[in-house]
């Protein structure tokens, strides 16, 4: 894909390009040298089509977690890299939090245990749709959804409200354009009947349509971040087995996986 820069228009990407089969990887500006990262915010939001580079929850899904700035290789194992625009990614604070300074060994990370990132890797070849849920085949999906829970309640839900968000748009859009592009008039007489039928019988159904449509706006305007529910036995037993997962990977590859910085003592007054 060509480069683009930030001041040309942009579309909010649809389901399919953020969640379906899609053989892009994602596109960076060309942007100013030299600045500190906070800086290159505007950026990445553009670039990220303002969505989580590792959920895809876009900032208007995203009503009770912020969005900010992830460093793909954290600033406590490689400094050099804090304000590198290509180190940058704009993520949800959840993933962000999880990931925290967790970055894998050498050898680990070689081997393909390691975090998805989608201006280097495609997201259809790492993560695919199993109902609600996201699956992997692949070590980096695999790490991805397990490190930072890609399967996490509140995802689970913004993917519904998305894929009845598109099917609600596939039938009206085929609904309004099938009775605006087809008079009657121009209809064979010998199927003109049914066509009436079929007609008043769609639009007998708006009412009940725009019900739906209400609720369904209703249930998406609540933020799913928000979860005062204790979890349920599956979520549980999912994170069980998650907590296994990664514990699994990180006994194949002994190393530092996490590493903090050093915080400077503080200094009190001097005894004599």
């Amino acid at each position: 894909m060509a480069e683009r820069g930030v001041d040309k228009a942009s579309e909010l990407p649809t389901l399919a390009e953020l969640e379906g089969p899609d053989d892009r990887k994602l596109s960076r500006s060309v942007v100013p040298t030299g600045l500190k990262y906070p800086a290159y915010r505007k950026y990445l939001r553009h670039d990220f089509y303002y969505s989580c580079a590792y959920c895809t929850i876009m900032e208007s899904e995203a009503t009770a977690a912020r969005m900010t700035i992830d460093h793909y290789r954290p600033v406590a194992s490689h400094p050099a890299l804090t304000d590198e625009y290509g180190n940058l990614l704009w993520a949800c604070d959840i993933c962000n939090t999880r990931k925290g300074d967790r970055f894998p060994p050498s050898e680990a990370y070689a081997d393909g245990h390691r975090f998805f990132r989608p201006d280097e890797d495609i997201r259809s070849e790492h993560f695919q749709e199993d109902g609600l849920s996201l699956r992997s085949d692949t070590k980096i999906g695999k790490f991805t959804i397990n490190f930072l829970d890609l399967n996490r309640t509140e995802l689970k839900f913004i993917r519904e409200c998305r894929s009845r968000l598109e099917d609600s748009w596939e039938l009206v859009r085929d609904g309004i354009m099938a009775l605006r592009s087809v008079p009657l008039d121009q209809i064979p007489m010998e199927i003109r009947s049914k066509a009436h039928q079929l007609i008043n019988s769609l639009l007998a159904r708006v009412p009940e349509q725009i019900e739906d449509v209400d609720s369904l706006l209703r249930a998406y305007a609540r933020s799913p971040l928000l979860n005062d529910e204790d979890p349920t036995d599956q979520e549980s037993a999912a994170y069980k087995e998650r907590m296994e997962n990664i514990r699994a990977t990180k006994a194949m590859y002994p190393g530092e996986w996490t590493r903090r910085k050093k915080r400077g003592r503080k200094k009190g007054p001097r005894r004599r």
